[in-house]
Order: structure tokens, then sequence, then C-alpha cells
């Protein structure tokens, strides 16, 4: 790969994630530091002979970036350099654009079949990107719940579209390049449902940034349902109040599997406290969390990088999360190395597919 520190603002970049600044520093005694001293860090950094970009700043991608970077930094030797650029609220988008584009070598992103839309050029992806390929996937188990009071006396999409219930929605915003929003939006649509129709009917998106926001506006009254991932964070909505998860329709979940390649799960019959939910809940897949690279990355450094995401996991990755009761973890740990290459979205990159092999992971 080896790609050279061409521009300063790379730099400025990994400055700035690591919270030290190059101008304006000062010494103890409060002066700047004396010139050998501030040449140091940027000579380093800009002689380094491999610069490995991640896309992928955004809750727990961050976390699976660093470790897996750090993991590669040790092995590769300290003449690599690795950064990260953010992309919160839009990152499964932004992270897979830009490692279509080569702007990174490896992004992340959730689910799984944003890769795949991204790799086809489907969904809230205006191109393909055929460059796409794997390292690993980080199992949790996930879904896009839709969940409303129980007061409101509907238990079915098909409930709201005959009686025109005017639902007021808390999720991100339709129109946006975000994996929730275009999932909810096409769920409702699945149904038969538009924006335009929740808006006639009195209803229409209360705008939020992620699930905790969504159960909250429920609890305040400023919406009547709420439709996101991260099922966990709907706990204190159903611990205030009685509710009802509608479950996705066998023909919309057909619909969605077949424009643009999503997968079903299931809400458990009583995953939150018994009889909530009361029975078994269809619903979207929003499971795992994905690691990608450019096909163009060579395939010692995609190898590199599926050995660290493997072997490091324990003390780079689990023990962040194995600290916290399981009902309050938002990642699925300890994690099993012998799933961590399937359900990836895409292709595996050679060198990843060569690290599974031999480590005897993979047949």
């Amino acid at each position: 790969m080896n790609h050279r520190l061409a521009r300063f603002d790379m730099v400025l970049l990994l400055v700035a994630l690591l919270g030290i600044g190059m101008s304006g520093c000062s010494g103890d005694n409060g002066g700047p530091l004396p010139a050998a001293q501030r040449d140091i860090a940027p000579q380093r950094w800009q002689d380094a002979k491999t610069h490995i970009r991640f896309g992928g700043a955004a809750s727990n991608l961050t976390l699976i970036a660093r470790y897996i970077a750090e993991g590669m930094q040790r092995r590769l030797g300290d003449d690599v350099l690795w950064s990260m650029y953010g992309g919160r609220g839009f990152a499964s988008y932004v992270n897979v654009v830009a490692l279509g584009k080569g702007e990174v070598d490896f992004a992340l992103t959730t689910p799984p079949v944003s890769a795949r839309m991204g790799m086809e050029g489907k969904g809230y992806f205006q191109k393909a990107y055929p460059n796409l390929r794997a390292i690993a996937t980080f199992a949790q188990n996930d879904w896009l719940a839709c969940v409303v009071p129980a007061e409101l006396g509907v238990s079915t999409f098909e409930e709201v579209k005959q009686r025109q219930i005017p639902l007021r929605v808390a999720t991100n915003p339709f129109g946006t390049p975000n994996a929730v929003a275009f999932l909810t939006e096409k769920l409702f649509e699945a149904h038969g449902i538009s924006l335009s129709d929740l808006e006639a009917w009195g209803g229409g998106i209360v705008p939020v940034s992620g699930a905790p926001e969504a159960a909250r506006k429920v609890m305040s009254g400023e919406a009547n349902m709420a439709c996101h991932e991260y099922w966990k964070a709907f706990t204190p909505l159903i611990n205030q109040m009685p509710v009802k998860f509608l479950p996705v329709s066998e023909e919309a979940m057909e619909q969605l599997s077949r424009e643009f390649g999503y997968q079903r799960n299931t809400i458990p019959k009583g995953v939150y406290k018994p009889n909530v939910p009361e029975r078994d809940i269809p619903a979207v897949d929003y499971s795992d969390w994905v690691v990608l690279v450019n096909s163009n990355v060579p395939e010692e450094i995609a190898y590199t990088a599926a050995q660290a995401a493997v072997e490091d996991r324990e003390n780079g990755f689990e023990i962040l999360y194995m600290g916290r009761p399981p009902e309050e973890r938002s990642a699925d740990v300890p994690l099993k190395p012998e799933v961590m290459w399937k359900n990836v979205g895409v292709p595996l990159h050679p060198g990843a597919e060569r690290y599974y092999r031999e480590a005897g992971l993979m047949p």
C-alpha cells in the first residue's frame, strides 16, 4: 500500500484525534516548546512508510476500528501510521462511499446489508462500488423495532393504514442517507404507507439521532411510535408503559428482501420482561457490525487486519463490554472467531480469507 503522508492535513487529523495540539503547545513554564521537541512527533508521522486510513468513528464502530488498527500497527512495525475519520449519524453510508472511492483503506458499517447495497449500488447508494471487500463481522443480535403505546389500540401496520392512525414516528429523518431512516421509510412503504400519508392523517416524523432519544420521545408524549435499532434502548419505555410491537408482514418482508437484500429476524417473546412482547414478533434484521476493506489493499495488510480482529478481541474489544451486565451491553460478547468471517455482506478479501483458513476457522 505504502501511502506516503503527502498532505500535512492528514497529520492535523491524527493530532486532533489524539488530543495533541501541534501549534500553540506550551511547556511546564507556559511558554512554547523548544524547536527540537516541537519537531519530534510531526517528523515521526511524516516519516511513516505506510499510512492506513479508517472510516468508522461512530459509537461502537470507533472501538472496533481502534483496536484493529492498533493490532495491525504492532504486527506491521513502527513505521506504520493509522488515522480515523468520523461519520456519526451517517456512518453506514459515508464510510462505505469513502471506501469505495478509495479515500480510506478500511471502513465499518452496519448492518452488513449496507455493504451489499453499496457494492451493488442499491438503496440509498447512488452508484455501485464493486471494490468493497470484507475483513470480519462482529456479531450482535439486533433488529428494527416499531413500538407504540398499547393505549393507541393498534397491533399491525395494516390497522394503522385502515384506520389512518396519525402516527408521530420517532426515528431518523426520512430522505437522508441514514441506514435507520432508509429502512424505516421502506418498511412503511412496503406496508402501503408513505410519509405523505402520515402527514395527511395528522402525523409525521419526529426526528431523533438514536434509539434512546426515540424511546424518550414516546415517553414524553412527543411521539406515539418509536422505530429504531438497538433494541435494549427501549427498556426504559417498556418499564414506563404498556406497549405493542408492530410485526412486519410476510409480504413486506419479502419485498424488502427482494429489493434490497434485508434479512428477517424475530423479537423473541418475553425478551424485555414476561409477556413483553407477548409473542414472537417478525422484524427486519439489523444485526452485526462489519469491517470492510478496499480490494486494492495488499493481501498482507488485509491478512493482518483479520488476524488482529480475531486474536486481539479479548483485550482489545471484549474487555470494554464484559464489565457491564448483559442487558446493558451493546455488543454480544465474548465473540466467536469461527463466525467472524460470516454474514459480511460482500466477498472476503483474499488476505482475510487466507487468515481464516490458516487459523482453522474456515473450511
